[in-house]
């Protein structure tokens, strides 16, 4: 019964559907629950030959979404995402088939984080910004020597909206750019008072900055401190595990928690928004009215929006 409810309501529910006809000039197709298919109940009729062209195409329940030609069933699916939503360490399901449907399912979470979301601040807005080594230490007994370094920023606000990116290296350089790219106009920043932040004021975006020593203090007599983000990167290394620390699966991780902080409160409702609004097609599929992502996890993900 689970099966059948997980699978009927990926289609009837708030996820999928209805879905057009590519024949019959976009005949909106009819939803047949006995059978679990989609259905056309036009026709396209030559004026010549006087011959059906549409045929009564039809289309497998799970076509164009997350489910489609999954190896397992649905409401395993929907248990492994619900596993992952809740921070489940172990699944009762095998390694083999949990990989393929988290790896497809971090490509949907990418698709999620609009560019609107990775930017954060705005007038008058206070963003405190640092930076943080992801590393691990050798033989558990030494200092952190290796591991990569991560930008981030996060708002002092309510919502809490961050930004966090791998970086290549610290120079002002490269620090201005990520901010350039990720802190809106007219916005607050907080930093300590390393040399690399020094020529944020001339950043051609119009923001206030405001530093702390903290060799004198963690906070000074106006308010200026960096408390909330590095307490945010002592979050982050708590749930992550030293062996995912690395330049290739670190932007992922961060990516998740950006995702979880954008749904905090509700993350199973994020991840049916995730399901109703990205569909897995396949690369040779014309409907023109869907995101398309590659479902091969040998090739590279690059998201694709086809014109509506």
């Amino acid at each position: 019964m689970f099966y059948y409810t997980s699978v009927a309501f990926s289609a009837t529910g708030p996820l999928l559907g209805p879905w057009r006809c590519g024949l019959s000039s976009g005949t909106i197709m009819t939803y047949y629950a006995n059978r679990y298919k989609w259905r056309c109940n036009g026709r396209i009729v030559d004026q010549v030959t006087r011959r059906t062209f549409c045929r009564s195409t039809s289309y497998a329940l799970t076509y164009d979404s997350y489910f489609y030609k999954r190896k397992i069933a649905s409401n395993d699916v929907m248990l492994i995402l619900y596993f992952w939503a809740t921070r489940v360490p172990r699944m009762a399901i095998s390694q083999k088939d949990t990989s393929a449907v988290i790896n497809d399912w971090y490509k949907m979470v990418y698709h999620d984080l609009c560019q609107d979301d990775m930017r954060i601040g705005g007038e008058g807005v206070v963003v405190e910004i640092d930076e943080s080594k992801f590393g691990k230490r050798k033989y558990n007994r030494e200092r952190c020597v290796e591991g990569i370094w991560v930008v981030g920023g996060i708002e002092r606000t309510k919502q809490r909206r961050c930004f966090m990116k791998v970086a290549e290296n610290r120079n002002a350089l490269a620090l201005n750019e990520i901010i350039r790219r990720h802190i809106l106009p007219g916005s607050i920043v907080h930093t300590d008072c390393w040399r690399a932040y020094r020529s944020i004021s001339d950043l051609e975006t119009n923001l206030t900055h405001r530093t702390v020593n903290h060799s004198e203090s963690f906070i000074t007599p106006d308010g200026v401190h960096t408390n909330t983000i590095e307490g945010t990167w002592s979050a982050i290394k708590l749930i992550t595990s030293p062996r995912l620390r690395t330049k290739k699966m670190m932007p992922w991780t961060l990516m998740e928690f950006i995702w979880r902080r954008k749904h905090h409160g509700n993350i199973w409702e994020g991840i049916m928004k995730c399901l109703r609004e990205v569909t897995f097609v396949r690369n040779d599929d014309t409907d023109p009215s869907h995101t398309v992502f590659s479902v091969d996890a040998d090739e590279e993900f690059l998201p694709v929006t086809r014109g509506q």
